[in-house]
């Protein structure tokens, strides 16, 4: 395929290095998502995720950010 593949590591420092928070990681796409092979893709993605969990085609990233509201002084509005 084209693009540039990351490994989590990288995904982890990239993100926090934008101001974000890694909060939650999944890993899928153990196999192609092409139609003769779609109804056993479930049993395919445990399998995957037991034997092999760093060849997943996907790794899906959650992050949050962390937003703290400015304190006025007293007597502005």
């Amino acid at each position: 395929g084209y693009g540039r593949p990351f490994s989590r590591r990288q995904l982890e420092r990239l993100v926090r290095e934008a101001g974000l928070e890694p909060s939650a990681w999944s890993q899928t796409l153990y196999v192609p998502p092409w139609g003769p092979l779609l109804p056993l893709a479930d049993g395919f993605e445990q399998v995957g995720r037991r034997i092999a969990p760093g060849a997943a085609g996907l790794i899906l990233l959650e992050a949050t950010r962390h937003a703290y509201a400015r304190i006025r002084p007293s007597g502005q509005t």
